[in-house]
């Protein structure tokens, strides 16, 4: 963490992270979540070309 950052600002940061998350997988059941999220697994593993 970079020493300009207060404890505040970083705690925010977390929050505000954790909200966006709860928006993403609002309405979302576990098998929903799980393919989005192998989905986005195998996009980020892959190589270009």
């Amino acid at each position: 963490m970079s020493e300009n950052i207060r404890l505040p600002d970083y705690l925010d940061h977390i929050k505000q992270a954790a909200m966006d998350a709860c928006i993403f997988v609002n309405g979302m059941d576990k098998s929903s979540f799980l393919e989005d999220k192998n989905a986005a697994s195998n996009r980020s593993s892959s190589t270009p070309e």
